[in-house]
This record gives C-alpha cells, structure tokens and sequence, in this order.
C-alpha cells in the first residue's frame, strides 16, 4: 500500500464515523487521535492474534487438529460452519450413513425438509456428503461436521486437507514457471522432477535442524550424494521458450533474441503512419480551396490558392 493510499483510507474513515464538514477544530483533533489510536490498537490485535494460539469453539480432538493445520481464516470459516451445523439434526440409517435434516424452528425456505445422505465411516476413511461442498470447495460442510461431531471422530485423514488452506503451503518452494522447459529422456518435464527433488531435500533439511547429529549425518549423505550424481551423464532435452530467464550455460548464443518492443499508449511513431481514414477515398466532399473532389481539404491541399478559380473542375 503506498502512502497516499494510506492517507486516503484515513481520511475515509475519519469523515465516515468520526467528523463532517461542520467540527469545529478542536473536536476535530480529538477525533484524529482517537482514529489513530483505534488503527493501533486494531494492529496490535492483529499481531497478537497472528502469534498466539487458535481459539477454539470445542474441546474436540478433531477441532483442535484442524486449528493447528488450517490458516486462521480457513479455521474461522471452519468455527462458522460449526455454529451453523448445530442447526441440524442426525438420524443413523445404517453403519456409517446418516441422514441430516434442518431442525430449527421458524419460517421454511427451499431446502429445509430436504434430508441430505451423509456418508461417515471412520474404518474406511470415508467422508461425503450430498451438498458436495467438500468437492467444490475443500472444505467440509455443516451437515458433515454435525455427524462427525455426534460421532465423536477424533481427526481428519489427511487426504481431506488441502494443502492450499494449510499453514505449511508454502514451505517448500516451487518451481520457476518462467525458466527453460526442459524435458528428459522419458519424456518427463523437469519441473516435476525440480519440485519433487526440492520437496525431499528440504524434508531432509528439517529433519536435520532437530539435533547436531543429524545435522552432521545430513551434510555427510549429501556431500556424498552430489560426488555421485555429477558424473552421470546429462540427458535433459531442453525446449526452448525464448521469454524464459534460464542459465545462459543451457542455451545457445544464436537462440538469443531482442525482447518484443511493448506498445504503450500515447505518441506513435511517424514512419508508415496515414493521415485520415484507412481504406480507400471515396471523394465525395469538394475542397474548399482547389474546388476539386480529390478526397482532401483545404487543410491538406497541396495546389496554390490563386491557380484555381473557386468551383473549378
């Protein structure tokens, strides 16, 4: 965020709830400060929030697994569904299937008879319902979390969490979609291959933090690891995309090019430009100068004024 885009939003929530054009001066200083004071305090509870453990509805095993897995808003939307799945309730039709129903009282709307199939078997590891909330979205529904509560499941397989609402999504980082696409002998891409290499190395670089023994044994295989990989001969194919920012080494000196001129907006160049509609003149408009019917004006007449008699031909 820039610095006037930092005063702008300030200065929209000043005149929104705190002043208006008829505060009188003073009031409007003691206003300020209480809108600065305001954002401090929000961004102090933001980071206090951000640093301090996730605050749970439950006491459930299952909520306090999802709470150190999922990001505080993935979890939040997890508390929400969770308030809202109380709203229904559960009756076992056999072993692992449940049917669920809205139970609140109150006015009806387009689906509060309807009785969802909910599937929750803990020995098979088996979790849908039939809203397919889970499919679209990876998050669980209300109608699941209600049978899973009743149900007293302690913990989510870990094939119903998406790595994208987890706290680790980005632990291991991924590889450059910009670079060379290279393909090897078998005909897979490298950047599988870079991603699944990094995955691994980095796992064993975090195993290794936990003592110095297994810091020392890390370096050790490694070391010995990469003695042995650099004597094999390369067979990686590269396929050149000649946008990419690859090591220079990978390529020729002749697959080099300029990049493309960008066409920014404003003056254009001279050169080739036509002055006037494309396509072909229709000449259907008289110089006012020349009296011709040529497809010019008196702007862009190239003939002298006195060579020519008005309404000549």
């Amino acid at each position: 965020m820039t610095s006037t885009q930092r005063s702008e939003s300030t200065n929209r929530i000043a005149k929104r709830n705190h002043i208006d054009p008829t505060t009188p001066l003073h009031l409007f200083a003691r206003k300020m400060f209480q809108v600065l004071q305001g954002r401090k305090e929000a961004e102090a509870r933001e980071t206090m929030e951000s640093q301090a453990r996730p605050k749970t509805v439950t006491n459930y095993p299952l909520e306090h697994q999802l709470s150190r897995i999922y990001t505080r808003a993935v979890f939040r939307k997890y508390k929400e569904a969770y308030v809202y799945g109380t709203s229904f309730l559960t009756k076992k039709v056999c072993a692992g299937r449940f049917l669920v129903v809205y139970g609140r009282d109150g006015p009806t709307f387009s689906w509060s008879q309807h009785e969802f199939k909910v599937v929750c078997d803990e020995e098979k590891e088996e979790y849908k319902c039939e809203c397919k909330q889970w499919e679209h979205t990876g998050l669980l529904c209300p109608h699941l979390i209600i049978v899973m509560t009743n149900e007293q499941i302690q913990k989510l397989p870990s094939k119903y969490v998406y790595r994208r609402y987890t706290r680790n999504a980005r632990i291991d980082p991924p590889y450059d979609r910009n670079d060379t696409l290279q393909v090897g002998a078998d005909g897979t891409s490298n950047s599988g291959k870079h991603l699944n290499m990094l995955r691994l190395a980095y796992a064993c670089v975090r195993a290794g933090d936990r003592s110095t023994v297994g810091y020392e044994r890390v370096i050790h295989v490694m070391t010995e690891l990469r003695d042995q990989v650099e004597v094999l001969p390369p067979d990686v194919i590269p396929v050149f995309d000649y946008g990419g920012c690859s090591d220079p080494a990978d390529r020729e000196i002749d697959n080099f090019k300029a990049p493309p001129i960008a066409k920014t907006k404003g003056c254009r160049s001279e050169e080739g430009r036509r002055i006037g509609a494309p396509g072909p003149k229709k000449c259907t408009r008289r110089c006012s100068n020349c009296g011709l019917m040529a497809g010019h004006n008196r702007a862009s007449c190239k003939k002298r004024t006195e060579s020519f008699a008005v309404g000549g031909s």
